[in-house]
């Protein structure tokens, strides 16, 4: 019962840091974050930290380590990132860019470019 028990954690974990990948890579690829709130993100990371006593203190070594280990490493990403980038400001040119909807002749020449 044992490894069967094994066998479903490891797919589980598997199954949880594929579900991730899509999310992680969005906010690298364009560090917007705005759909994460940062008080999300810090209750996520508090109650990861607090998963983490519970599984290191009271589990044997096994699936839901990495488990744990997963969830601790991607929402300590997304929380860094957030702080580092934060959520685009309203005076932000691609906030900008994005509310109002300008045609690429209406918007300022870059004098740079020939």
């Amino acid at each position: 019962m044992d490894d069967i028990a094994d066998a479903a954690g490891a797919v589980a974990t598997a199954v949880f840091a594929l579900g991730y990948l899509p999310m992680i890579a969005r906010a690298l690829r364009t560090r917007d974050l705005t759909s994460n709130s940062r008080a999300n993100l810090v209750l996520t990371n508090t109650g990861n930290a607090l998963q983490t006593c519970y599984v290191v203190l009271n589990l044997p070594l096994g699936p839901i380590w990495l488990l744990n280990g997963v969830n601790v490493a991607v929402w300590a990403l997304m929380l860094g990132l957030h702080l580092r980038h934060g959520s685009p400001r309203p005076d932000d040119e691609l906030c900008r860019a994005s509310t109002v909807n300008k045609s690429i002749d209406e918007r300022p020449k870059d004098p740079r470019v020939v």
